[in-house]
């Protein structure tokens, strides 16, 4: 499966998994049903793996707890800058779903005012 135009490779796959290692590539056998019975992968399909600390890797979805690597390990670098929004909580609204919208869009902080 190529890259979307103009996204990155983890950013067009099919899914995505966290994994313990990368090096290891061994899915958890609830990302395994998810992945199989969910998301109706088949063999072969893209799947991007990453370790949750910015270490990802394209790979090959084999219908078994391992996955098979089709490109090396990638590391992403933090953000420059942090993002910061802070917001004011008014009675009656619902802070969650703006905290919710905020995470979506990748904020590194949330400060709510009252």
């Amino acid at each position: 499966m190529e890259p979307q135009e103009g996204l990155t490779p983890w950013r067009s796959a099919s899914a995505q998994v966290l994994v313990s290692n990368l090096d290891s590539l061994e899915l958890e056998p609830d990302d395994l049903h998810h992945l199989q019975r969910v998301l109706r992968l088949r063999e072969g399909d893209e799947v991007c793996a990453t370790n949750g600390q910015g270490g990802w890797q394209s790979c090959a979805f084999l219908g078994t707890q391992q996955l098979e690597p089709l490109a090396e390990q990638h590391q992403e670098l933090p953000p420059k800058y942090l993002v910061t929004v802070g917001f004011a909580v008014v009675k009656g609204e619902r802070p969650e779903l703006i905290v919710q919208k905020l995470t979506e869009l990748g904020v590194d902080q949330i400060w709510p005012f009252t």
